[in-house]
């Protein structure tokens, strides 16, 4: 399958230096920073981590306009949900998420049953049904990978056909394709199957539990700057149906964004000055403590002037004049100060824990 054309493609052109250095081609989020128009995304996680329900919520804000939890949609239309497990309780879920959010009607579109790629049968099925919308599809979501993929997940040429089958439905109709999968078996740190999959993504985000609390992070991002981390807390919403046969209330989950607990919030990274800096204090730290036995790191107070040397040794500026050397470790100073790495007093520093 690696040698045939993709059904659809602009003919072949090659385009010269100047046309592509001239401007920076504009991007086309549908929710800003977080997804981008006509590319190939995965949203992963364990079983019970909600994945599928952030895959509708993120849905249903695109074909509505919703700020998806803040962000904007900039490019909102029509949704379609391939669901190939889990069907029955999308009524419910959709249902809930409409009240919440005050919906009446929505282009959100799911398919009656699953759809397996690279089928080109199926495919042209879904090509169909999509050109007969009023508006053409922003997204596609398929739920889940395993339920829609032909073959074994962990074979390189069937993960190859799947994404395959996938680019050239997502080419035809203009559209992104959001995959919701499940994490590895082992390695909860990655999702499951062939790695030729995350080497295809532009996007792939791993949705954590931590008691009640659903961290969204994003693992690959292709082109852009990576989105921060997103914290969700699971709410209770009454469809207003009841059981036709108990009378009970029917009820289902929407997610509300929340603060992350301080625990989950990821570490500022250190870079080029500052790290060098940082790890001359660290230096200096494990020096002292060798010497002093095994101390807190914050009973450890290195002198300005030991750690200026040690930093500066380190290579913390590449000028040669002496005060310019000075004047980076000075800044790099108030930088791990304002970040709250070292804490001080009367020019001894030392590492907050």
């Amino acid at each position: 399958m690696g040698g045939q054309a993709v059904a659809g493609a602009k003919p072949l052109r090659f385009l010269s230096l100047d046309e592509m250095t001239s401007e920076p081609a504009p991007i086309e989020w549908l929710v800003r920073g977080y997804l981008e128009a006509q590319t190939l995304s995965v949203l992963f996680g364990a079983s019970g981590s909600m994945k599928s329900f952030l895959a509708i919520d993120l849905g249903m804000s695109i074909a509505t306009g919703t700020p998806w939890h803040g962000f904007r949609v900039q490019n909102p239309g029509s949704v379609l949900y391939i669901a190939g497990e889990g069907f029955q309780g999308l009524r419910k879920r959709l249902r809930a998420w409409s009240v919440a959010h005050d919906v009446q009607h929505a282009p959100f579109y799911t398919a009656e049953r699953g759809v397996q790629f690279p089928d080109k049968t199926a495919a042209a099925e879904v090509r169909q049904e999509a050109q007969r919308l009023e508006q053409p599809p922003q997204l596609i979501i398929i739920d889940t990978l395993s339920r829609s993929l032909v073959g074994d997940e962990n074979n390189a040429a069937d993960m190859s056909a799947f994404i395959q089958g996938l680019d050239e439905l997502r080419h035809d109709l203009q559209c992104a394709i959001l995959i919701v999968h499940h994490s590895g078996w082992s390695e909860k740190e990655r999702s499951r199957g062939s790695s030729a999959l995350r080497a295809a993504l532009d996007f792939e985000y791993r949705l954590d539990v931590h008691d009640e609390i659903r961290l969204l992070k994003a693992t690959k991002v292709k082109d852009h700057e990576h989105p921060p981390d997103l914290a969700f807390e699971v709410e209770e919403v009454a469809t207003g149906w009841t059981d036709p046969e108990t009378g009970d209330e029917i009820n289902s989950c929407v997610l509300r964004r929340s603060e992350a607990p301080e625990a989950l919030k990821p570490k500022p990274k250190l870079t080029g000055a500052t790290r060098i800096a940082f790890e001359a204090l660290v230096g200096c730290t494990n020096r002292r403590r060798d010497e002093g036995g095994n101390i807190d790191l914050g009973t450890v107070k290195i002198h300005l002037d030991e750690w200026r040397t040690k930093s500066l040794s380190g290579g913390l500026s590449a000028s040669t004049d002496t005060e310019s050397k000075k004047r980076a470790f000075r800044r790099a100073v108030r930088t791990l100060l304002d970040k709250g790495f070292v804490a001080t007093n009367d020019d001894y520093y030392w590492i907050n824990e």
